[in-house]
């Protein structure tokens, strides 16, 4: 893509601390805000279970997935040379 260090560290770091998340429930609410884990599945599974949650299934908010749990942001950062 051609993002230098410190954008691509920028933007693992987000992910990391779930800001997206944190500002669109800021500024929608939990109840318009859901979280789909896209680990693994297919385009049209993505699509499908988008689908449900904007027909009214279940959008409510669940943690799907904790970089934190997996990843120490310190060691990250070295990785990407910005710490």
């Amino acid at each position: 893509m051609g993002w230098s260090r410190t954008k691509s560290w920028e933007n693992v770091e987000s992910e990391l601390i779930d800001l997206c998340y944190y500002d669109a429930v800021k500024v929608l609410g939990r109840a318009k805000v859901s979280e789909i884990d896209t680990t693994g599945k297919s385009k049209v599974r993505v699509f499908t279970e988008t689908l449900s949650i904007l027909r009214g299934g279940s959008g409510s908010r669940r943690q799907l997935v904790n970089w934190l749990n997996d990843y120490d942001p310190v060691l990250l950062a070295r990785r990407f040379g910005v710490g």
